[in-house]
């Protein structure tokens, strides 16, 4: 059985003639009728389009900002490995007289040098630097007055620490990060401090590949809203306090999520995506300018919106004609008998035009001495999803259903009705028990296949029960038995579980 997609919204085999003219002033109003809803649909349209460029605006930040956290978060505790790598050689170190050489090998052959690391060290509990990765016989320094080692010295419990970006005096005087542990002997005693920087210039690269927009940005913060990074890269603005930011209270407030505010760094309008980094005391968020999203619908809002004006104008110069053209009306009149047999939330055709055809069909089939067979349809928990998901929701599910229903039957032959509520049909002319059990199948498939999650429905997913009958019109003699029947196989259907097929 060929299946396809009907590009009208009822077979053509069920179509129905054209109805009486109407006179010319009913041309004027359907023409005045049909000028506003052309301006309607593109109100609505600009409108759609708008909401569509900022969702799409949304979705790509937040991918964004889920791969540059899960970066981020793998570098950190890719390093933070390497911090606890070499605290736990110093535990295996502690009493043995070993040469510095050999030490050193123990201490950091865990560690994993990452592309933005710097050198590891390891200082004692008086902040004397006494083993280093780049070295074997470290330069004797003490750094007992830096942040990240009085943190330690005075917190047993704090875990790794990420400190504020500084220059780095060692080195090239960029800015740097420091992450660190505490060293701590058997009876939980302050036995040092393991640090290791990460440059901010490195660190940014790795957003370099990133298309942010004409005005977008990428920023790290630390837990108490400094500055870490950010991109397009500032460096004045490194190491900057934003806690008092209304934007960053907001982000620490509310851990992750999206809102639209002005900059306190350049006052730009953005949409902010922002998270928190699992287990590290950051917080990072794309900042999207609003500017830059609507860009491309205002220039497809301008074109669309001159000419659907356009389109009206020439509706209502061609007004005149249409009151003296009788072929234009009979065509008016078509299309409004063809809307008057079609259900207007599914497409299909409504109950009126399907008890028309099921008299017809069953006739023909009486005189022809062939099969007619007939689905009944339910959605399953139908009521369920509707109390859970709203009736807007419940809407969409019902025309994704009736598209299901409709792309499995053949266009020109079978008709697919909404029967009443969630309940559709399928009248199938010339179709044996078999061919119709077949289709009925594909159709419970089809719908499961759409995996629509309804959590109150045992499946937990929108699922159909579909009775099947199939009659002899010659052999039997009224066509309600065949409607009782299809309607009795449904509720077997039902009533076996739901999802399931049954055959009168």
């Amino acid at each position: 059985m060929t299946s396809k997609i009907s590009a009208r919204p009822e077979q053509s085999k069920y179509e129905v003639g054209t109805s009486s003219p109407k006179t010319s002033l009913r041309l004027s109003l359907i023409g005045c009728v049909l000028v506003l809803g052309i301006f309607c649909l593109s109100v609505a349209s600009i409108w759609k389009a708008r909401q569509d460029a900022w969702r799409e605006a949304e979705n790509a930040s937040q991918n964004l900002l889920t791969a540059v956290a899960r970066d981020l978060r793998s570098n950190f505790e890719l390093f933070d490995r390497s911090l606890k790598g070499v605290i736990a050689g110093h535990k295996f170190l502690e009493n043995r007289d070993l040469p510095v050489d050999v030490r050193k090998e123990i201490l950091f052959d865990r560690a994993v040098r990452t592309s933005t690391s710097r050198a590891i060290l390891l200082f004692d509990d008086k902040g004397d630097l006494i083993a280093a990765s780049t070295a074997v016989a470290p330069p004797r320094l003490n750094f007992a007055d830096r942040e990240y080692f009085k943190v330690h010295q005075s917190s047993p419990y704090l875990g790794l620490y990420v400190s504020h970006p500084f220059p780095d005096h060692l080195g090239d005087g960029k800015p740097i990060i420091v992450l660190s542990r505490r060293v701590s002997q058997p009876d939980g005693g302050f036995a040092g401090v393991v640090a290791g920087g990460l440059t901010i210039a490195e660190l940014t690269r790795s957003f370099d590949d990133l298309r942010l927009g004409r005005k977008g940005s990428i920023t790290l913060h630390d837990a108490n809203g400094t500055l870490m990074t950010r991109q397009p890269f500032v460096p004045d603005l490194v190491g900057r306090d934003f806690s008092q930011s209304p934007n960053i209270r907001r982000m620490f407030r509310e851990g992750s999520g999206s809102f639209i505010g002005s900059s306190a760094v350049d006052g730009v309008e953005r949409n902010f995506t922002f998270t928190r980094i699992d287990g590290l005391p950051l917080l990072v968020h794309v900042a999207t300018s609003v500017d830059d999203i609507f860009a491309g619908w205002r220039q497809r809002a301008l074109i669309q919106g001159v000419s659907s004006a356009v389109l009206c104008a020439t509706v209502i110069v061609l007004l005149d004609l249409f009151r003296r053209e009788l072929r234009r009306r009979e065509i008016a009149e078509t299309n409004l008998d063809q809307i008057a047999k079609t259900d207007s939330l599914t497409g299909l055709a409504n109950r009126r035009a399907f008890d028309v055809a099921f008299k017809r069909e069953w006739a023909a089939a009486e005189k022809a001495n062939t099969p007619l067979s007939l689905l009944f349809i339910d959605a399953d928990f139908f009521k369920g999803y509707n109390d859970q998901y709203g009736h807007g929701s419940g809407d969409t599910l019902l025309r994704r259903i009736a598209e299901v229903i409709k792309a499995q039957t053949r266009s020109n032959i079978d008709l697919a009705a909404r029967y009443g509520g969630e309940e559709f049909t399928v009248l199938l002319p010339a179709a044996d028990a078999s061919t119709a059990n077949f289709v009925a199948q594909r159709i419970r498939d089809a719908v499961c296949a759409l995996q629509v999650q309804h959590d109150r429905s045992p499946h937990r997913i929108i699922t159909v029960s579909v009775g099947v009958a199939t009659s002899y019109p010659a052999r039997h003699g009224h066509p309600d038995s065949l409607l009782t029947a299809a309607d009795a196989a449904l509720y077997q259907a039902k009533a076996a579980g739901r999802n399931f097929v049954h055959a009168a």
